[in-house]
């Protein structure tokens, strides 16, 4: 029978003195430290310590209605440039869990990007690349 490969390597691997670059290098690096059970045990009740804090604070402000994602924020930015009256947009607000005279103010700063006409190219390597015009396009509020 054949021995996989690894397992052939294994012998040049052991003998050191074969290998003097490596010698040297572990040599330069000196005598290595390792964390004992105990600090590396602190570590990681301290990690999962900030992990439930972080959700805690994640979950608190979801069910405030105060916060969103970046993703939905840009969403409702963008749906709301098309709401016809401003109750349409007070229901969009409600939709996304967001206080409508706050998302008000907001939409007054700030806008995002509206997708227009597409482009495709083709590239000198048989590549095809697609452009997307960006517009702006204020609310109707």
């Amino acid at each position: 029978t054949t021995q996989p490969q690894h397992q052939q390597a294994a012998p040049a691997v052991e003998d050191g003195s074969a290998n003097q670059q490596l010698l040297q290098n572990l040599t330069k690096l000196g005598q290595v430290t390792v964390d004992s059970p105990a600090v590396l045990q602190r570590t990681h009740e301290k990690m999962t310590h900030l992990v439930r804090m972080q959700e805690l604070s994640e979950s608190a402000s979801t069910t405030s209605g105060k916060s969103t994602d970046a993703y939905s924020l840009s969403q409702l930015l963008e749906e709301r440039k098309y709401a016809r009256t401003v109750e349409d947009a007070n229901q969009l607000a409600k939709k996304y869990n967001l206080d409508p005279e706050l998302v008000q103010r907001l939409s007054k700063i700030v806008n995002t990007p509206t997708l227009g006409r597409e482009t495709t190219l083709n590239m000198k390597d048989g590549e095809r690349r697609t452009y997307k015009e960006a517009l702006w396009v204020d609310s109707n509020l």
